[in-house]
């Protein structure tokens, strides 16, 4: 190990000893009031509702599809979808079944966000294929979802760092996250992101968690 990546891992690893520091604190301060922490760990077994077995690892592309959806699983009754302008300028927004259909769409009248009209579209395999293919060359294709569920639960969570917000550095910050993740039992996977000096950190969650 070279002295640049022992200073990581020794700054890490510091950084995972103050946040356990601080979680006790916290566990202290709750008992000192009354007050009873409620510990849900996962377990470390990946989420699974898609059931066939991956060692041989030959998936026809249907089943690639549903093992990515049985991963991020979020809301199937709405989701985003990339837009790219003329301009471009790109964005997400929710995608409409009644956009640019005359008798319910008057875009001069109503912001989308503001239309008395407006019905969502589900998300289906078609939406997820074409995200995953990416054939688009302006990234139209490109989804996004809504992991809070209508029950306010979650089964997945996405960490994005990068050096514009990490105090120590993107990389030791991931560090530090994956270690707690690592001490909770809490699958975590890091993605590098093509784009600057970024970072995503994955958590798959195997039961569903209510958000706080």
């Amino acid at each position: 190990m070279d002295a640049n990546k022992h200073n990581e891992t020794t700054s890490a690893l510091e950084q995972i000893r103050e946040l356990k520091a601080e979680n006790e604190r916290l566990k202290s301060l709750l008992a000192k009031h009354g007050i009873t922490l409620e510990e849900n760990k996962c377990s470390a077994i990946a989420l699974q509702p898609y059931n066939k077995p991956l060692s041989n690892c030959k998936l026809s592309l249907k089943d690639k599809v549903l093992l990515f959806q049985s991963l991020f699983k979020g809301r199937n009754d709405v989701f985003a979808k990339r837009w790219h302008s003329l301009t471009g300028k790109a964005g997400y927004q929710p995608v409409c079944q009644r956009e640019w259909d005359r008798q319910y769409c008057d875009k001069r009248k109503y912001r989308c966000a503001d239309c008395p009209n407006r019905l969502f579209a589900p998300l289906t395999y078609e939406h997820l294929y074409n995200h995953l293919a990416g054939k688009d060359e302006h990234g139209r294709d490109v989804i996004g979802l809504y992991p809070i569920l209508e029950d306010n639960t979650c089964h997945f969570l996405c960490a994005d760092f990068d050096d514009k917000n990490c105090e120590h550095g993107y990389k030791n910050d991931v560090l530090a996250y994956v270690g707690v993740c690592k001490e909770w039992g809490i699958p975590c996977y890091i993605e590098r992101v093509a784009v600057g000096q970024r970072s995503t950190c994955m958590d798959f969650l195997h039961c569903s968690h209510h958000r706080r």
